[in-house]
């Protein structure tokens, strides 16, 4: 949302009328507010983008004002404009709501560079909760009709609530991603950052050690796993595979392939000493 309507509210008339002025040389629409409850009329009936009010009016004051679209607009930014400045009412003003504090008189150089202070400050605020919910999976929901994606959605929830690693498999494209990202947003460590882990990139044995559900006696390699992942948010602990190149490799030592190599090797040892003889 970029700022293009200004509520002015201000109950002295020139300077209502400077303030109208210099929004308007600054490109912006403006409505005109002449108390602060009729500029919580005018909000309410239209919302402007930002309002800039007076400290001081007759009847319901700034600060009120500011304490009440704080609860009933929320995210409306509001800048408090006054000739009766102090520390301790900025401070006030900013405890109850307000984003900026701009002393009277003000040139439009100074108006204007308030404004743009806003507005880069909501900018970056919808970025951080665009950011926020592309890590969290905030939003992102599974929609299935098949019995069995619906009973892996059931399944998902349920051990949501464990603190066990979770192995999703599937082939590439359905969604094991989105399964990890319910498993988050159902766990008790929803508040804590959704962090993609690319199990391709770590070690054979690290792999091994992390996601291994065996009893196997403990290793130096699968205590530090086990150590590393018990600090993990809920992602990093979700382990998906996504294609056969991702797969650790094959080891001699731990498949069917040392049986063949070794078989290999002992049927060339007798031939070399039925030869000899």
């Amino acid at each position: 949302m970029s700022i293009q309507q200004i509520l002015v509210v201000d109950d002295d008339k020139l300077s209502r009328e400077f303030l109208v002025e210099a929004v308007k040389s600054l490109g912006f629409q403006v409505s005109v507010a002449t108390s602060g409850d009729d500029g919580l009329e005018r909000v309410r009936n239209s919302p402007p983008d930002l309002v800039l009010t007076d400290l001081r009016m007759p009847g319901m004051d700034g600060l009120a004002l500011v304490e009440r679209l704080a609860k009933d607009a929320p995210g409306l930014p509001v800048v408090m404009v006054t000739a009766h400045g102090t520390v301790e009412t900025a401070v006030q003003a900013m405890r109850l709501g307000a984003i900026d504090f701009l002393l009277k008189p003000c040139t439009p150089a100074a108006l204007e560079l308030v404004i743009q202070r806003v507005a880069r400050t909501l900018r970056l605020q919808r970025e951080n909760e665009y950011l926020r919910a592309e890590v969290t999976g905030v939003g992102a929901t599974i929609v299935a009709e098949s019995p069995g994606m619906l009973e892996t959605l059931r399944s998902a929830r349920k051990i949501a609530r464990s603190k066990g690693t979770v192995l999703i498999t599937g082939e590439s494209g359905t969604g094991k991603e989105r399964v990890a990202h319910l498993i988050h947003r159902e766990s008790p460590r929803r508040e804590a950052p959704f962090i993609r882990v690319n199990c391709a990139a770590l070690s054979e044995t690290f792999s091994r050690a992390s996601c291994s559900a065996t009893s196997a006696a403990p290793s130096p390699a699968r205590t530090r796993a086990a150590r590393a992942a018990s600090n993990w948010p809920t992602a990093a602990r979700c382990c998906s595979t996504r294609s056969a190149r991702s797969r650790p490799r094959c080891k001699p030592s731990c498949c069917a392939c040392s049986k063949r190599k070794n078989s290999s090797a002992s049927a060339a040892a007798r031939r070399s000493r039925s030869t000899c003889a």
